[in-house]
């Protein structure tokens, strides 16, 4: 059942997502090319999840692969977002007649918004591929009245949603217990989503060889 729910969560959007913007495409052959490449879309993260547990991801091509096939569950969850969106503001436009029926059947305005439909969801997840390895420290100061506890302050370190798997490189979890140990914690929390997957292999062993070297006082919790 749960199962069930998952694909039903996922392929539903997807279903309305390919119905809609197979309409744009006015020439058969377009048509029939646009559905073979949404299928590939459709299908790219669970090929990407299949190949990371029964392919060496040593070798470069299975890696890009992967990498390829993982950035399309974002891709395809903006592209239904933005298709959604348009078909809010063309059902609005039908009622308010802000933009004229001549321009919206004008070949100009359905290239550029049919261009808009594809290209901005690429760029998202281009500018999300491009600082996902980057580390940022954000400060937050919280002052308790009343406390109860003997000490004056604790300063707490917290990083979450790490989703280590076999793409992620070494130098960024260098980088992330080096600006760990930095803060000089008191106390350091990873609640969560810090494992991509079902592990099983030797490379939950690496990342633990990093998390061994974080530092505080009064331990790591995690979950």
């Amino acid at each position: 059942m749960f199962l069930f729910l998952i694909l039903t969560v996922y392929f539903a959007p997807t279903i309305y997502t390919y119905v809609r913007l197979k309409k744009l495409f006015p020439r058969r052959l377009y048509k029939i090319l646009f559905t073979l490449c949404y299928i590939i879309f459709a299908l790219g993260f669970f090929i990407a999840e299949i190949m990371s547990h029964r392919v060496n991801t040593d070798a470069d091509t299975a890696r890009y692969i992967i990498l390829i096939g993982y950035f399309t569950l974002p891709y395809l969850l903006y592209l239904f977002l933005l298709t959604l969106l348009s078909d809010i503001l063309r059902g609005t436009n039908r009622l308010l007649k802000v933009i004229s029926t001549e321009t919206t059947r004008n070949r100009k305005f359905h290239a550029v918004t049919t261009g808009i439909l594809f290209l901005l969801p690429a760029l998202i997840v281009a500018f999300g591929a491009i600082h996902v390895n980057s580390l940022k420290v954000n400060e937050f100061r919280v002052s308790i009245p009343r406390k109860s506890a003997a000490l004056d302050h604790l300063k707490i370190v917290m990083a979450a949603d790490l989703h280590l798997g076999q793409l992620t490189q070494k130098e960024f979890l260098a980088n992330f217990t080096q600006k760990i140990n930095a803060q000089n914690p008191d106390i350091v929390l990873l609640p969560g989503d810090m494992v991509e997957g079902h592990r099983d292999d030797g490379e939950t062993t690496q990342f633990a060889q990093y998390f061994r070297q974080i530092k505080s006082k009064y331990g790591i919790y995690a979950s």
